[in-house]
């Protein structure tokens, strides 16, 4: 017999199936920069849980809730504030139908990445001046970071479509990862109430695949040879070759994990986060040329 469920299971289940109420809330808690997080969690959930059609509900009331916030808090026009809470929200919408349609979350980070690369065409080719913006607004403020200071005062060695581009790649990789702690969160809560343990067996199967490896290969050669679209996304892909890396670590046996385990500290300790993060990509870059989970006991990975 199961035991009583918690309070969160509880509210979650009610919500959902009171679709009126459900959209209500989404359309408050998108007004508030405070709760647009949960906004974005629900509209998710609503997604992975009831499809496409309640999703693009859902997504309407994220939309005009948060539109109709930045219309009257922002200088801009009714159509511009709407545009921007779709660009919110949609990567949430998406996500999520590719996390219901698929059940992989390899394939949730295709579809980022498919998205961040279109938003990169859309600047480079049609918004020029949008970089030369986000440069001019973005520099200044992180200059005076005592964190960046040393970077910002090499920046000599680079040009300013250089950075501009480093940073357009750093609100990529940040859209990115909101996405996906609103999906995963999301996912947990759909797990814990419908589906016991599915969350966990689809975090064990993430990891990168040769796919993922040939478009990690084609940026870094893209970068060299100062292909500056490139920048966009590499952050990303980086990003996306540490997780899964530090997945494959967690998915090996206590035996071989203590040891990776104590490999990896002492990279960081006696070293930088730099190396760490380069042994952790090296790794799912092996991993997802010879897939080595599937040879790993009550592991096995397809």
């Amino acid at each position: 017999m199961q035991g009583k469920r918690s309070w969160l299971e509880e509210s979650s289940k009610k919500l959902i199936e009171r679709p009126g109420m459900a959209y209500a809330f989404i359309a408050i808690a998108a007004t508030m920069p405070v709760l647009s997080t949960i906004a974005a969690v629900l509209l998710a959930f609503i997604t992975l849980r009831k499809g496409m059609q309640e999703g693009a509900r859902a997504f309407l009331a994220a939309t005009l809730g948060h539109g109709l916030a930045v219309f009257l808090l922002a200088d801009v026009s009714l159509n511009t504030a709407l545009g921007l809470a779709m660009l919110s929200f949609a990567p949430v919408y998406l996500t999520a139908l590719a996390l219901r349609k698929f059940a992989s979350w390899s394939v949730v980070a295709g579809a980022m990445l498919i998205q961040a690369a279109l938003a990169s065409l859309t600047v480079n080719l049609w918004m020029p001046g949008f970089l030369t913006a986000l440069y001019g607004s973005l520099a200044p403020r992180l200059a005076e970071m005592p964190q960046l200071t040393v970077m910002f005062s090499k920046s000599s060695s680079y040009s300013h479509p250089e950075l501009s581009h480093l940073l357009f790649s750093g609100q990529l990789l940040a859209q990115a990862f909101s996405t996906g702690l609103s999906l995963l969160f999301a996912r947990y809560l759909q797990a814990r109430c419908y589906n016991p343990g599915g969350l966990k067996s689809e975090l064990q199967a993430f990891r990168a695949g040769r796919p993922a490896l040939a478009v990690f290969a084609a940026l870094l050669l893209a970068d060299y040879l100062h292909l500056l679209a490139a920048v966009d996304l590499l952050p990303m892909v980086l990003f996306y070759f540490v997780l899964a890396g530090l997945n494959f670590v967690v998915a090996l046996p206590q035996k071989f994990k203590l040891g990776v385990m104590i490999l990896l500290v002492s990279m960081l300790l006696f070293g930088s986060f730099i190396m760490l993060f380069a042994m952790l990509v090296i790794i799912a870059g092996l991993d997802s040329l010879f897939n080595f989970r599937s040879y790993l006991p009550d592991r096995a990975v397809s």
